[in-house]
């Protein structure tokens, strides 16, 4: 009974319609409607309803609803442009777990712009958060590019950038407002390397130019090359050479030992030390490039000293070789049956001693006499060898020679 009720009053309605009519003035109230309604399209765009009332119409594929004051909505639009979307009044909520979103930007302009204009609490612009779940794998936050122009991230400060990350991943930090630390590294529990770099296309793991490394009681611990938390240095080389080399621009100390703390200056156990023309220069003790050795002090042998002879032989005058290159100068005969002479010289240095004495082919037809007239030789008795080893003993006080002791009687 109540459909048939219906129908009457919906015929009626329609009816009431006058034919070609483009809307309908009239005021509908509880209808209830089970089927359709037929709204024929419009050529154009009506005029805004009369006020407090809307309009409902086709036009151009659509269904719009337009208010008094002449604004349009398409009802069956499949989105919301950009520029039309307004302030939300309430939280949102998307679930992408099915399907994906992808915006295409091949613009001239920033795509997406997100503005702080005023004070802000303690919140984030934008927070990527793994909250649920038990991922395996994936990767929070992916940057994926297919050409080498664009940087992967610029972070400005004030219009300044201070950090970038460019297209192969190169990371420059341009910090601007002075700070103590640049990159800070603080594990929340232990770690075991701070920052790894293993990688051997590396060349240079670290380059610091002209700034200083700083620490309080780190060591170095390579394979070969140790350096303790107290500063002792272990060096282990493996394949020969030299493992400390000092190549300076300037004239400098090569190594500084003179804390009076240190106990040894220089152990060598029982391997050489090897130079030169370097100098030993103590305040006591010298020893000259040419191996002149200089004492102040006594000096004590547990051994015996020897001394390298050096070797003279005349043909029937001849000069001493000057500088002596020993203490020991031995006279060799030249077997030609006369007395052939040696000219000493002056003496090098204040103290300096010298023995000459006969060598092989001294005998009594062939010998040896020093001469003192190219030097002074004060009180000295005349010395001639008639056999090998006689000899005669000299000492040098800067300006003369004294003949300390003369054996001319094997």
């Amino acid at each position: 009974m109540k459909k048939r009720l219906f129908l009457f009053a919906l015929m009626g309605l329609l009816l009431a319609i006058p034919v070609g009519a483009t809307y309908y003035d009239g005021n509908f109230q509880n209808i209830l409607l089970k089927g359709f309604i037929d709204i024929p399209e419009l050529s154009s765009a009506p005029g805004s309803p009369d006020t407090t009332a809307g309009r409902l119409y086709t036009y151009n594929n659509g269904l719009y609803f337009k208010d008094d004051a002449g604004s349009a909505t398409n009802l069956l639009s499949s989105g919301t442009a950009w520029d039309d979307l307004t302030v939300p009044d309430a939280h949102e909520s998307l679930d992408m777990t099915t399907y994906t979103t992808t915006w295409d930007f091949g613009g001239t302009a920033d795509m997406f712009t997100l503005e702080f204009t005023g004070n802000f609490a303690n919140v984030s612009g934008m927070k990527l958060e793994q909250k649920t779940g038990n991922p395996t794998d994936g990767t929070l936050l992916e940057l994926v590019m297919a050409d080498t122009d664009p940087d992967l991230l610029s972070a400005t400060r004030s219009g300044t950038e201070v950090l970038n990350i460019d297209d192969d991943a190169v990371i420059t930090v341009k910090p601007q407002g002075s700070p103590t630390n640049t990159i800070v590294l603080a594990p929340g529990a232990a770690a075991t390397t701070g920052i790894l770099i293993t990688d051997t296309d590396y060349t240079n793991a670290l380059s610091v130019g002209d700034n200083n490394i700083i620490g309080t009681t780190g060591a170095f611990d390579f394979t070969d090359f140790d350096v303790s938390a107290d500063g002792a240095i272990t060096l282990a080389n493996d394949d020969g050479g030299t493992m400390i080399t000092l190549s300076p621009s300037a004239s400098i100390t090569g190594i500084d030992a003179s804390d009076a703390d240190i106990g040894t200056a220089l152990s060598v156990g029982a391997n050489d030390i090897v130079g030169t023309t370097g100098l030993i220069n103590y305040t006591n003790f010298d020893v000259a490039a040419d191996g002149d050795v200089t004492t102040s002090g006594d000096i004590t042998l547990a051994g015996y000293l020897v001394n390298t002879p050096m070797t003279e032989t005349v043909t029937t005058e001849a000069n001493i070789t000057d500088p002596l290159t020993s203490s020991i100068v031995l006279i060799n005969g030249d077997n030609d049956a006369d007395n052939d002479t040696i000219d000493l010289q002056d003496g090098e240095a204040a103290g300096q001693w010298v023995t000459l004495s006969a060598g092989t082919g001294v005998d009594a037809d062939d010998t040896i006499s020093i001469n003192y007239g190219d030097t002074t030789c004060t009180n000295c008795a005349a010395a001639t060898f008639d056999k090998q080893g006689e000899n005669a003993t000299y000492f040098w006080d800067g300006s003369s020679w004294v003949q300390t002791s003369l054996n001319t009687s094997l």
